[in-house]
């Protein structure tokens, strides 16, 4: 993860880490104008939002890279019938027809095919 920064804050609506003073953990949150409906600071899922006090000052970090997650059987084959077939409509036979295939090595006509097993191989 990177290091906190002291300058430059951005406030263009980037979202952004900042650390909550109370909850003592980095929060993800973006800068909006203040108005009666809402605080400075907008967390994320925009179900909460903050005054610029809340916050060390100035302390900010950018938004971590998203974790390499492990996909599922059914997202790997999502994955499959959106790149070799024409409409999503496959999709259920696919699931039962490739159950008890080598995903890692699957035959396809002239082709063999390595599933992706993570969400960054896709």
């Amino acid at each position: 993860m990177e290091d906190w920064r002291y300058s430059d804050m951005p406030k263009d609506g980037t979202v952004i880490m900042r650390w909550h003073k109370l909850y003592k953990c980095p929060i993800a949150v973006y800068y909006k104008e203040r108005t009666e409906l809402h605080l400075e600071w907008v967390e994320r899922t925009m179900s909460n939002s903050w005054p610029e006090e809340s916050f060390a000052p100035e302390a900010w970090m950018p938004i971590p890279a998203e974790p390499n997650i492990k996909l599922t059987y059914e997202e790997r084959v999502r994955w499959f019938v959106g790149k070799y077939y024409e409409t999503g409509m496959e999709t259920s036979g696919m699931l039962e027809a490739l159950k008890d295939k080598d995903l890692d090595n699957f035959e396809w006509y002239d082709e063999t095919i390595k599933f992706p097993t993570y969400k960054s191989e896709m």
